[in-house]
């Protein structure tokens, strides 16, 4: 059985980036299999603005085993063009030594 840890990121700060740092190290050390990071969800259950990629290209440097995960929303149907975040994906996989993992969500802020 693998094990993950799921992460829903809010405001940028250094003392919530450091803890995520130090999380995923131990994570990393006790052998879990992959972390993920969303993007923080609004109170109608659509995703607000913060920067997933940009934690987990941090992390990917900080990091040399673990899977890491991000999680895409806006892609059903789309609110930024899919070779935008193709692009992301692709860089981000690099940085991250081919160790991305990506899940795309829904966007439901544009639903009734």
């Amino acid at each position: 059985m693998e094990r993950a840890l799921f992460y829903q990121l809010g405001a940028p700060s250094p003392a919530a980036y450091q803890a995520l740092r130090d999380e995923v190290r131990l994570a990393e050390e006790l052998g879990l299999a992959r972390i993920f990071c969303l993007p923080r969800s609004d109170d109608g259950g659509g995703f607000a603005g913060s920067a997933p990629a940009l934690w987990l290209a941090s992390l990917a440097a900080e990091t040399g085993r673990i899977r890491l995960g991000w999680g895409l929303p806006g892609l059903f149907p789309p609110s930024a063009p899919p070779v935008r975040e193709a692009e992301q994906a692709a860089t981000l996989d690099v940085a991250a030594a081919g160790r991305l993992d990506m899940a795309l969500l829904p966007d439901t802020s544009s639903r009734p």
